[in-house]
């Protein structure tokens, strides 16, 4: 019985898969989205993304520490997962009103 993948590949070239593996390829996903649509370039949708982040995932607070900052992006990006598995739409609020950023602290805490 022949086995698969036992020959040698002619058009393999190691020097050039390891140009693109480490000097081209880390960058590759900085270009997808030029080549998804004919948009002009703009970064506006990480532009959001950190205005987001920083008013209302951080409410604010700019001096936290390294292991507070990931706890609460990490709470963000569960409760963000959890939005999509359970079907709730994506709201278009600019500014979370107080019973909102209420609704969302104690959403986290487990009942006693």
């Amino acid at each position: 019985m022949e086995q698969i993948g036992t020959e040698k590949n002619i058009f393999y070239n190691k020097e050039f898969m390891d140009i693109i593996l480490n000097k081209y390829l880390p960058f590759c996903s900085l270009y997808t989205g030029l080549m998804l649509n004919n948009s002009p370039v703009s970064n506006a949708l990480v532009e959001n993304y950190f205005g987001q982040l920083k008013q209302i995932t951080l409410e604010g607070q700019k001096n936290l520490k390294c292991s507070q900052f990931v706890r609460k992006l990490r709470e963000d990006v569960v409760s963000t997962k959890t939005e999509v598995d359970i079907g709730i739409r994506k709201s278009r609020l600019t500014k979370p009103t107080h019973l909102m950023k209420n609704v969302l602290r104690n959403a986290g805490r487990k009942e006693r």
